[in-house]
């Protein structure tokens, strides 16, 4: 049974730009086209770089943003942790705010008062419940939104990477709770930059990029996938020849083997060493282009006067071309050039070099 369903969900906003004395009002799509489902039960991870639409998709499930597009249907009570403070009143007490949250969310007041205790416990606030929230700390915030939002028994619980601000002995008090919330049926969905986290908790992931869904799956493919294309867009692009996948990203190569990654971290690379020093070809700046299956990429190192020349060009499906070159900008004394590439030990009978 599917509880969230999302079919082609779009969100715009108009933003003023300022240029000296001029105001002009543009159109920004926070999200286009987006388009999954949720099963009652799943625990789910949202991944992307910075205004890649994370939040904004969040705010959408939550009922907050009305989408500009598309149909959002959610069956279920949804508690949300989107926003450090959203929805407090900060000239209230701790104590005051529980009371509030709670009667938003339909609980009367003999239900407030029956859970209030577990909120306080778990908040672990003390005193600090009878003072005004503008005299709280962020993770003061934190434990406070968190604690009531998992005892309000939501059928949905979003969170935000909210758990970021918190200390370690809260944090892993948290994941406790969000494991217990996840075996007892709870739907959850997860924001957040830690990956490992991520793994951890979720039955899958979601990857987002300018506001399209780029990839939907188990986190065992996606984290891969997004390691190896995050960074600056002029230096990432990628090259499918089933059943490969070539991504070039910022001095660095990676092939995929339907979905399974190759290669380490590290992936394709070289290094160069000069009086001592190493200087790896992921420190350079790096533009790059695609011509049919070949992709050429340029990368200036900053503090060495050379320029590298990569060719990355697929022979067969089974077969990827890489050339190498170094240019000297002026002359130079290279002690050792370098071209590797890191796979893993369960691979490297597939390799040779």
């Amino acid at each position: 049974m599917n509880i969230i369903n999302l079919r082609d969900v779009g969100e715009k906003f108009r933003i003023p730009f300022k240029y000296d004395r001029r105001i002009i009002w543009q159109e920004f799509w926070a999200l286009r086209n987006v388009t999954f489902t949720v099963r009652k039960g799943e625990c789910i991870g949202i991944i992307g770089e910075n205004g890649s639409g994370k939040s904004t998709l969040l705010k959408i499930i939550a009922g907050i943003l009305p989408p500009d597009e598309g149909e959002v249907e959610v069956n279920g009570t949804v508690s949300s942790l989107l926003e450090v403070g959203a929805g407090f009143n900060p000239e209230l007490t701790g104590k005051e705010n529980i009371h509030l949250q709670c009667s938003l969310f339909g609980l009367n007041r003999r239900k407030t008062e029956e859970i209030f205790r577990s909120i306080a416990h778990f908040s672990d606030l003390g005193d600090f419940l009878y003072a005004p929230l503008k005299s709280y700390s962020g993770g003061m915030y934190v434990r406070l939104a968190f604690s009531i939002a998992v005892h309000l028994d939501p059928d949905i619980l979003l969170i935000d990477d909210i758990l970021a601000v918190g200390d370690t002995y809260f944090q892993k008090k948290c994941i406790d709770r969000i494991e217990e919330l996840k075996k007892s049926g709870k739907t959850l969905i997860l924001v957040s930059h830690d990956l490992n986290l991520l793994n951890r908790l979720c039955d899958r992931g979601i990857l987002l990029r300018e506001g399209k869904l780029i990839h939907d799956g188990s986190l065992e493919e996606l984290v891969p996938f997004y390691i190896q294309t995050v960074g600056e867009r002029q230096g990432v692009i990628m090259v499918k020849k089933a059943p490969l996948t070539l991504i070039f990203n910022n001095g660095k190569f990676f092939l995929n083997w339907k979905e399974f990654s190759l290669f380490c971290h590290w992936g394709g690379h070289t290094c160069l060493l000069h009086r001592g020093n190493i200087y790896p070809s992921i420190d350079a700046t790096w533009e790059c282009q695609r011509r049919g299956e070949t992709i050429h990429c340029k990368g200036e190192h900053l503090n060495l006067p050379v320029i590298e020349e990569w060719q990355l060009t697929f022979l067969t499906t089974h077969e990827v071309l890489w050339k190498v070159r170094w240019k000297l900008k002026e002359t130079v004394e290279l002690q050792k050039l370098q071209v590797s590439f890191i796979v893993p030990k369960s691979y490297n009978r597939w390799v040779t070099t």
